[in-house]
């Protein structure tokens, strides 16, 4: 049981359903499906496969691949885009990214919409909206900035050091850092700047930076859900201030 079984078990269910495709690289695959071409990445629900052994999980991905494959309308596809804090690691192709540490990127993404999977977009795609990038940029954090309505930072006191959490359910978890509004929703509660970790992508601790001595106690949680998870995105340290996100630190992975 491995990657390997796993490429064996999504390269047969896609031949099941007459996907054509093409390996570009290991765990990259080209997906030719209803008139159009697309790319996805294996790489997470290898992972997961690696971890947990039911290739139900291989099975309901290639489920989702084929259910997104056609691009639905601008009216539709608007409020489900979004930035995804991804790992930097990957062979990204020709979507909307941009780097924003070592480790991290922000690509620009389509979730489906049970929020189940999300599609990286490429440029290709996004021209036939006839959308301005700047209009596509606005309407993603638009909607990160939708998914912390009506909500407030958790926070915990710890040894008297106050560790803050994000109480959303959402793939998009850790990506709330890139937010517009991330600000206004942690300040009265957390401070500002703030420290914050997100190992994986349903995973994020938030402190104030003048609790910096505290990041200590947070090493082993993170490097737990950095191994554990079937999305792990960094182990690094984020300060995010005024002036943007950057990597302070990092915890060994």
């Amino acid at each position: 049981m491995g990657k390997r079984q796993a490429t064996e078990i999504f390269e047969e269910e896609l031949s099941k359903r007459n996907m054509a495709f093409t390996i570009l690289e290991p765990e990259l695959y080209e997906i030719r499906v209803h008139g159009g071409t697309y790319t996805v990445s294996l790489q997470n629900v290898a992972r997961e496969y690696e971890r947990e052994g039911d290739p139900a999980c291989i099975v309901h991905f290639v489920e989702q691949a084929l259910r997104q494959s056609e691009l639905p309308a601008w009216e539709d596809a608007g409020p489900r885009l979004y930035w995804s804090a991804e790992p930097s690691d990957q062979d990204f192709g020709e979507t909307l990214r941009e780097e924003i540490t070592p480790t991290v990127s922000r690509v620009l993404v389509l979730a489906d919409p049970h929020e189940e999977r999300i599609r990286w977009l490429t440029q290709r795609e996004l021209a036939t909206w006839g959308v301005d990038i700047a209009d596509l940029r606005a309407a993603a954090g638009q909607n990160l900035d939708r998914l912390l309505v009506g909500k407030k930072p958790e926070v915990s006191l710890v040894d008297g050091h106050q560790l803050g959490m994000i109480p959303v359910e959402s793939v998009f978890k850790a990506s709330l850092v890139f937010a517009p509004g991330f600000k206004d929703f942690v300040e009265a509660d957390i401070g500002w700047p703030v420290l914050a970790v997100i190992p994986c992508r349903d995973f994020i601790y938030v402190i104030a930076e003048s609790d910096k001595a505290f990041l200590g106690r947070l090493g082993g949680v993170v490097q737990r859900e950095f191994r554990e998870s079937g999305y792990p995105i960094t182990t690094e340290v984020l300060r995010i201030a005024d002036d943007g996100i950057r990597a302070i630190g990092a915890f060994p992975r």
